[in-house]
């Protein structure tokens, strides 16, 4: 059975976790680490954007890791952790997430990426393909095993063209939902508006590229608005 939990962590500033209850409810957890002093402190409320949404999840079983840059109050934070889906004994999926936020986003890559090969076992292999600035990249893989060895891959990518080019990237090694897609879109039209109009986003999401892995298990579970997305990236 795939596990949820991150391990223990000294450099992390927060915790996050959002699980279902017994009685079928989401319970939504925040924890400041104490292991640094902040002129403002980050509040429950602040981190909600990083949440699972929606009711549509394919693939209970598989886990996606996950980087999500984030913006509040002024200040640029990184949250990393995993979503884990899991089947509803009475109706479809739901899905459960932990997660750890950073200010130092060179120690948030270190954590996923430590988190990531311990959960594959120190196995992975390189995409043997042109490289690709951003977008969706799918893979052929049907079970979550097949398709674990090209995590590490992906985060790879996302740490190279962070560092190359000075951008914030939003990384998912796996597409799970359609919430995943919209996550980007809204981020694009955020963005969109601030440039013309100066509007201040009401989300935190703030990520100038993005890199999703997409097997095909996970692309099947999509409709066929949402694969002509990727299909299109």
């Amino acid at each position: 059975m795939e596990k949820l939990n991150l391990p223990d962590s000294t450099d992390a500033d927060y915790r996050v976790s959002f699980t279902r209850s017994k009685s079928d409810s989401f319970e939504f957890e925040f924890t400041e680490l104490g292991t640094r002093d902040f002129s403002e402190s980050l509040v429950k409320n602040d981190i909600r954007d990083i949440l699972p949404r929606g009711s549509e999840w394919g693939c209970p079983g598989w886990v996606s890791h996950f980087i999500v840059p984030l913006s509040i109050r002024d200040m640029q934070w990184t949250a990393v952790g995993k979503e884990l889906i899991k089947s509803h004994p009475e109706r479809g999926a739901f899905p459960e997430l932990t997660a750890l936020v950073y200010e130092d986003a060179d120690k948030a890559y270190k954590e996923i990426r430590s988190v990531i090969l311990n959960d594959n076992n120190d196995e992975y292999e390189n995409i043997e393909s042109t490289y690709i600035r951003k977008g969706f990249l799918r893979f052929e893989s049907s079970t979550q095993d097949d398709f674990r060895k090209y995590e590490i891959s992906l985060l790879h990518r996302a740490d190279d063209l962070r560092r190359r080019m000075g951008k914030r990237i939003l990384l998912r090694t796996c597409v799970l939902s359609k919430y995943h897609i919209d996550q980007v879109q809204k981020n694009f039209v955020s963005k969109i508006a601030s440039t013309l109009f100066g509007h201040r986003s009401s989300s935190s999401l703030d990520h100038d590229r993005y890199i999703m892995g997409c097997p095909e298990k996970a692309y099947d579970s999509l409709n066929s608005t949402y694969r002509k997305i990727i299909d299109d990236s």
